[in-house]
């Protein structure tokens, strides 16, 4: 005797969730509370891919393409950031040349003639 198929059709029925567009009501008398769970830890920054990057001159030197930090220590270590479009430079910023942060400004302590003086870490194919 064949068996029924598990599934009427190739996309499993989610039980339990309400179909698409039918909006969440909660019963008489009972109350929804949102909650938001962080995992960025007290007295930190969580920085925006593409913060600028500007130096103590006021020059915008490039945008973080990444944070690099040192698992061992827990702590960040230095920031990638770009410049350009075509070509593209890549430079690496130690956390050391950072004054402060805000989601999405990053600022330095040195000139922008110091951000170009650093060598491009590009990877050309």
């Amino acid at each position: 005797m064949d068996q029924p198929p598990l599934y009427e059709s190739s996309t499993p029925e989610i039980l339990g969730y309400p179909e698409p567009n039918i909006p969440v009501v909660p019963a008489p008398g009972e109350q929804y509370v949102t909650q938001i769970d962080q995992n960025i830890p007290e007295g930190t920054v969580a920085l925006k891919e593409g913060a600028k990057v500007m130096s103590a001159d006021g020059k915008h030197v490039g945008s973080v393409e990444r944070v690099l930090a040192n698992p061992e220590m827990d702590e960040v270590t230095h920031l990638l950031i770009s410049k350009g479009m075509f070509p593209k430079e890549t430079k690496l910023i130690p956390m050391e040349w950072v004054t402060t942060m805000t989601d999405d400004e990053v600022y330095l302590q040195v000139d922008e003639h110091s951000v170009e003086e650093l060598a491009d870490v590009s990877i050309t194919s």
